[in-house]
């Protein structure tokens, strides 16, 4: 009766090794992972930590803020507060194998019966571990043999009498699964492990094959420790053998030693990489920080954008600088540049003679008369704002005014119904009647929503989207409706994922078929394939014959035009997504208060940046901003 080892190792996401899910989810890919073979694996689940976390406590979380009368001791974000402290582990990762790389490679028979038995294990695991909620679950089969990774975090809601009625601890999970510990040398964790090899070798027994005990005793090791240790048995042996070792022996032992140095070097040096804390960075001009994200894309310098710019970990930042100084401001003409001004300038003002005035202040000198003119500071002559444009001429900025001042009247008398009807979008209204005052008197800069059009408040992107709120709360809104509204757009978007993930392993499958009847009916050559194992790989689809291999163009046609579709539909659902979540922000900060407050840090930081009071706006990203309040533009 055929055998097969049995391999099931726990991690911790505190231990680089112990739990990656970068490496799961071929987001950093290792040197001992086939890249050709990637699309064959296989994700049963793939959910963000974070979005778990909330899942599964945000609503014990709020129950206990809610009895907490010191707002320190409130709990804002719960997996911060688990994965910042040293009692409990945020997650845990289980790797579960059968057999080895020796008598299990990856494409052969036993491989085969490996995939099928690691499927049906993967799939019965949540069922089996009620108390370990799975987030992300995958079978690599791009490495040298097949292999489950599980990554998951326990959890309790029984036998708390203090703290979250429902919480982290994989102690308290397995005790709610009734796994018990016998003694000190069989645990919890040691019970549960060997519970799972048994659900193993009952799979494998119902199949008619028998576990075979290696009696491996060593931990999990990386392909590099695991290759030094198998380095190290082997002249073991060969000292055991001779007692004596050859001068050739020496020289390899040596050699293996200034290797495992360099490798080590080389691990520290990832390690540092891998945990380096994070930097913002933002620039006073969208150009620059646009030539910037172009060229970290160029030299594969991951990142992550916010909203006032982006963020890199700090082991790139010299690379960063070295781009910024590339970067060159395109020149600007001084009509370009006060037409800009006028607008700004005109938004901010109640008249036509206090915009004359701001723009003096702006330090523009200005000449009246039959025609306006405006000479900008170090200029030698006048422009006259006529020759700006239509827009700019003396009537067309009265006309401006008055249609500025009609949205301001219309806007409070909106706000006024609303609070003897008491609307749900009054406090809306509020921030919005704010926000102009606080434009106007020079606090925040110019955000349109359209780029090319003029600067009106029909088209100021923070009251467009303070109007799209109200509309929102005044047909019935809420933030819970919100945010169950942005939590079935993120469902919508996996799911599109899921079938584009499906599409792709579809169309790969029928690119190597054709490929390989090309080289066995057509006898055509294949840089991939000999014709040995092209026919190999046809046998496993015996629906392609020498008759009808050709119509499967035209089917991998309509399986791309599907795929396309998918992916169209999913840049639509990502863009829906993004909208969702950015409403559900908004209506947070507006009826928190603090919507006002965040977009002062944000200009408070981009105007340091411009200042030069922070280096091209570099901060601690983890750091947590301090309030400010609000400044005036630098005249």
């Amino acid at each position: 009766m055929e055998r097969f080892s049995i391999s099931v190792t726990l991690g911790k996401a505190s231990n680089p090794h112990g739990a990656n899910l970068e490496h799961n989810n071929r987001n950093f890919i290792a040197q001992n992972v086939h890249r050709d073979q990637i699309p064959q694996n296989i994700l049963f689940k793939q959910q963000d930590v974070q979005e778990a976390y909330a899942e599964l406590f945000d609503a014990a979380v709020e129950e206990y803020n809610a009895k907490q009368k010191q707002p320190c001791r409130r709990i804002k974000d719960y997996y911060a507060h688990i994965s910042s402290g040293k009692r409990e582990e945020p997650y845990y990762e289980v790797i579960v194998q059968l057999g080895d790389c020796k008598d299990t490679p990856c494409g052969s028979r036993r491989a085969e019966i490996a995939q099928k038995i690691l499927t049906e294990y993967a799939r019965m695991f949540q069922a089996r571990n009620k108390n370990l909620h799975v987030f992300n679950s995958v079978m690599h089969l791009d490495e040298a043999s097949p292999h489950l990774h599980i990554d998951f975090i326990p959890f309790y809601t029984q036998g708390r009498q203090r703290g979250l009625s429902k919480g982290v601890s994989m102690k308290a999970a397995l005790k709610e699964m009734r796994i018990a510990p016998k003694n000190s040398g069989a645990n919890q964790l040691v019970i549960w492990e060997e519970r799972e090899r048994r659900e193993l070798e009952r799979l494998l027994l119902r199949r008619e094959y028998r576990r075979e005990d290696k009696h491996a005793t060593h931990p999990h090791l990386t392909v590099e420790e695991y290759k030094a240790w198998k380095d190290a048995r082997r002249y073991m042996s060969v000292f055991k053998e001779h007692r004596q070792i050859q001068p050739e022996e020496i020289r390899k032992a040596l050699h293996m030693k200034e290797q495992i140095e360099v490798l080590t070097r080389r691990n520290e040096s990832l390690e540092k990489k891998m945990y380096s804390p994070y930097k913002s960075f933002f620039y006073p001009h969208p150009d620059k920080q646009a030539f910037v994200q172009a060229a970290l894309d160029r030299e594969r310098i991951p990142y992550r954008e916010t909203d006032n710019g982006f963020e890199a970990q700090e082991c790139y930042v010299d690379a960063i600088r070295k781009i910024e100084v590339q970067y060159k401001e395109p020149p600007r003409s001084l009509r370009d540049k006060l037409r800009d001004d006028i607008d700004r300038v005109l938004m901010m003002s109640r008249d036509f003679d206090e915009f004359l005035k701001r723009l003096e202040a702006e330090r523009y000198e200005i000449k009246r008369g039959k025609y306006i003119a405006a000479k900008p500071e170090n200029a030698q002559h006048f422009i006259r704002l006529k020759s700006l444009g239509t827009l700019y001429n003396e009537t067309a900025l009265r006309k401006r005014l008055g249609f500025k001042q009609v949205y301001e009247d219309d806007l409070l008398q909106k706000t006024e119904t609303a609070k003897q009807g008491r609307a749900p979008g009054y406090t809306v209204l509020m921030v919005m009647q704010n926000y102009i005052f606080y434009f106007s008197e020079g606090y925040f800069p110019v955000r349109k929503k359209n780029p090319k059009g003029l600067l009106t408040w029909e088209n100021d992107a923070v009251l467009n989207k303070l109007t799209a709120l109200n509309e929102k709360l005044n047909q019935g809104a809420t933030k819970l409706s919100l945010r169950r509204d942005a939590d079935l757009k993120q469902q919508e978007v996996e799911e599109l994922k899921e079938r584009l993930r499906q599409y792709d392993g579809y169309v790969q499958n029928d690119i190597v078929l054709l490929e390989c009847a090309r080289v066995v009916f057509a006898r055509e050559h294949s840089p991939r394939f000999t014709p040995e194992q092209a026919t190999a790989r046809l046998a496993e689809c015996p629906r392609m014959t020498s008759y009808n291999w050709r119509d499967w163009e035209p089917h991998l046609e309509s399986l791309r035009e599907s795929r396309q579709y998918t992916v169209d539909c999913l840049q639509k659902a990502e863009t829906e997504l993004r909208e969702a979540i950015d409403m559900l922000e908004t209506c947070e900060q507006v009826l928190g208060g603090s919507f006002l407050q965040t977009m002062a840090q944000k200009e408070f930081q981009r105007r340091n940046a411009e200042t030069g009071a922070v280096p091209n706006g570099q901060t601690d990203a983890d750091a947590s901003p301090e309030r400010v309040q609000f400044t005036r533009r630098r005249r």
